[in-house]
């Protein structure tokens, strides 16, 4: 798949299967992604440069590398991207096979994007593994044929293969989607709040500024109590108590343009089951190149869930709350009526 200059493990140049041409693929004006002879070129700003040592660092069980590297899918609509001269914002949500409410709400809400057409075009992709159960998956496909709006990996869906289903979701988009301008990754728990994504300084960051906008954890603990659910085994890690940075996934927003670099260091950086550490730390932390525009304090609801309830129950026009965590599914559809309200009241003051 990918030549490298072993001595300093740059990559300079890679060939990656099955991505379609500028023409074909309506890659779109101002994408680095550039074709020729069979090679992709990319931007040097994005080079990926693997940092020493990751193998005895990471020391990974089986598999030494993501499963989905080379896999096909179960379930893929090749056209979702390219059917849109211009796609504004995808946004890519991490589901679980069962949970078929959650992402029907999300296609009736705020992932709707009727919604956003003064704004922009804005559509989602459900990630997902294969189901245990045959029932679930005979669903699933009734649904993908229904709403064409559903990516399906050749992989058992758990919480330990959360980071298979996000490098699945970089292929996707390498192979697939180079028209879209932004990408947001996000959960099916999730409830955003995209109008204050657009009415923000948040869709400024460019090529020449910023790439990445996240909540970003700084020198996190690596959990060694046998109790969490984070809990990381002691030959893993071995020597260091944290881990280098890492944005929180509930929400992360970057650049299409980084995306086929994200992809090739993460073809190359030894497994991790925990996504967030993996996809959105040590795999950025190999494209030095990368700059990140950080999530202010009162645009992350994770952390004032109420707070952030009140404010969009109470129309005040400033709530800058990008996305809160749902406890429950019935909550879905009374936060994104207050969002709408909101929205409606902000727009009528404003006029």
């Amino acid at each position: 798949m990918f030549s490298i200059k072993h001595n300093n493990f740059l990559f300079t140049i890679a060939f990656i299967k099955g991505i379609a041409s500028k023409e074909s693929a309506n890659s779109g004006e101002g994408h680095f992604l550039e074709k020729k002879n069979g090679i992709v070129l990319t931007n040097d700003i994005f080079e990926v440069k693997l940092k020493p040592g990751l193998m005895e660092l990471i020391n990974p069980t089986t598999p030494k590398y993501a499963l989905t590297i080379n896999a096909s899918y179960l379930l893929e609509n090749e056209e979702l991207c390219s059917s849109f001269k211009n796609l504004t914002i995808l946004i890519i949500v991490l589901s679980a096979p069962n949970n078929f409410q959650r992402r029907k709400i999300i296609r009736e809400t705020w992932g709707n994007s009727r919604f956003y057409s003064s704004y922009g075009t804005v559509k989602v992709l459900f990630l997902l593994g294969s189901a245990y159960n045959t029932n679930i998956q005979d669903k699933i496909k009734d649904e993908f044929n229904l709403y064409e709006d559903i990516l399906q990996g050749k992989f058992i869906d758990s919480y330990h293969n959360l980071t298979h289903k996000t490098i699945m979701g970089y292929k996707w988009l390498t192979e697939r989607c180079r028209n879209a301008k932004y990408i947001i990754k996000t959960d099916d728990d999730v409830v955003m709040n995209l109008f204050n994504v657009f009415q923000s300084s948040m869709l400024d960051i460019s090529v020449n500024q910023n790439h990445v906008h996240c909540l970003r954890f700084y020198n996190p603990p690596i959990v060694r109590a046998k109790s969490s659910k984070w809990y990381v085994e002691p030959h893993q890690f071995r020597g260091t108590e944290r881990y280098v940075p890492y944005c929180f996934g509930q929400y992360v927003m970057f650049l299409n343009d980084i995306v086929p670099s994200l992809y090739k260091s993460a073809s190359s950086t030894p497994f991790f089951w925990i996504d967030d550490v993996f996809n959105y730390g040590i795999v950025m932390d190999n494209i030095p190149g990368l700059k990140y525009k950080h999530v202010k304090s009162n645009e992350a609801a994770s952390y004032s869930k109420l707070a952030t309830l009140k404010c969009w129950k109470r129309l005040v026009p400033r709530c800058s709350h990008v996305y809160i965590t749902l406890d429950n599914e019935s909550q879905a559809r009374a936060v994104w009526l207050n969002i709408i309200r909101q929205y409606q009241r902000s727009e009528k003051n404003n006029h």
